[in-house]
């Protein structure tokens, strides 16, 4: 009898135990989906952070096209008040740099990165190289669709180098399209604030961190 009392004992004993295991595993997955659901996804990091200095947004072309030098000052703007609301680093004003297109425009052209830096002041220089962009029309005209392509450094102005990013000289390729889906009947100048808005948005993500699920309004 003792025999026995001591076999059902362990039998019911590792039952007992198997049941809370399976208790304790489930409440784990079920918190672990808890949590998720209430976090979301991880932050994705900045890729670069910024130095703390005197910072120049310069967004330059080399198609020498009015439609494309309109389309890399308007990213220059939205680069600017985005990094603006960010408040990751002083920024110069993009009415400075505006102001001394237009007072020196011969010497501008022939000027370098360093040269505009210290011009107005800046001690690094968010370079973005506008490859291309715009708005195109597909199907004969009824869908429309918007394209663009950068190429993103940080340069220190005192050394004239490419401190970000290192080991590809050129810059970081940033592209963004619009979806022909979502855009309908708007005007082409929507389109085209939508596009540079939202390739703004991208370039300013390389150097904070943020969460997946965010909307572009508040980032």
């Amino acid at each position: 009898m003792t025999r026995l009392c001591r076999h059902l004992w362990g039998y019911w004993g590792l039952m007992s135990l198997s049941v809370i295991l399976c208790i304790i595993t489930g409440g784990c997955q079920i918190l672990g989906l808890v949590m998720y659901k209430t976090a979301g996804d991880p932050d994705v990091p900045a890729q670069y952070t910024l130095v703390q200095k005197q910072t120049l947004i310069l967004v330059e072309n080399y198609r020498y096209t009015r439609a494309a030098a309109e389309d890399a000052e308007l990213l220059g703007r939205l680069i600017h008040a985005r990094l603006s609301r960010k408040n990751l680093v002083p920024l110069i004003g993009h009415e400075k740099l505006l102001e001394l297109k237009a007072t020196q425009p011969q010497n501008f052209n022939r000027m370098t990165i360093v040269d505009i830096a210290h011009q107005l002041g800046a001690e690094q220089v968010i370079y973005v190289h506008f490859q291309g962009g715009g708005v195109t029309s597909m199907g004969g005209g009824s869908i429309r669709q918007g394209q663009a392509s950068v190429l993103v450094r940080v340069v220190d102005t005192q050394t004239g180098q490419t401190v970000w990013p290192t080991g590809i000289e050129d810059g970081r390729v940033v592209s963004t399209e619009t979806d022909p889906a979502s855009i309908g009947s708007k005007p082409e100048s929507d389109i085209r604030l939508r596009l540079y808005d939202d390739l703004a948005m991208k370039i300013v993500r390389l150097f904070h961190s943020w969460k997946p699920d965010s909307s572009d309004m508040t980032d």
